[in-house]
């Protein structure tokens, strides 16, 4: 799904491990304890994306933008490891 346009979407719980969501628009989505372990999410946009207790595990994050987005439970060291840049 390169470039896919998900804004809105509602991904609670989904099952995206090795999804490859590179440059995907997620603004607003709705990813809630969403699996997304090894997703390639390279300059994917997440703007006010809820993120609550997703798993990003070993996910590729290079370029990926968060801002006004809910995090609780995620792991922001393995986030920024991986290229992810978290903004207010």
């Amino acid at each position: 799904m390169t470039y896919a346009n998900l804004t809105d979407a509602d991904l609670r719980d989904a099952f995206l491990t090795d999804a490859v969501l590179t440059g995907a628009f997620l603004t607003d989505a709705n990813l809630t304890g969403a699996y997304l372990t090894r997703a390639d999410l390279t300059n994917a946009d997440l703007y006010g994306a809820d993120l609550t207790d997703a798993d990003l595990t070993d996910a590729v994050l290079t370029g990926a933008f968060v801002s006004k987005s809910t995090t609780k439970g995620v792991d922001f060291n393995d986030w920024i490891a991986r290229g992810g840049r978290v903004m207010d």
